[in-house]
């Protein structure tokens, strides 16, 4: 699942979770430690680089339970 939108809200727990808006719905966007996070650059970045208002497109799997949330398994910063 793939979806692309602008954090609204970080949740400080490790690992970190997003509350991502896209034109479609909100999502619940939950990362791993695997988790690879680039910039507009493509560096690798670490989850400290994530902030609120920034535009991502973030790649993953989607909850067997809930379809609004998914676990990210990558996640470009625009």
């Amino acid at each position: 699942m793939t979806i692309e939108g602008i954090i609204r809200t970080i949740m400080e727990s490790w690992p970190p979770q997003l509350h991502v808006e896209a034109s479609d719905a909100d999502y619940h966007v939950a990362l791993s430690e695997d988790t690879r996070i680039t910039n507009a650059s493509g560096q690798l970045v670490t989850p400290a680089e994530l902030s609120i208002d920034q535009t991502v497109r973030v790649q993953g799997t989607a909850s067997s339970t809930n379809r609004f949330a998914l676990i990210a398994e990558e996640i470009k910063i625009h």
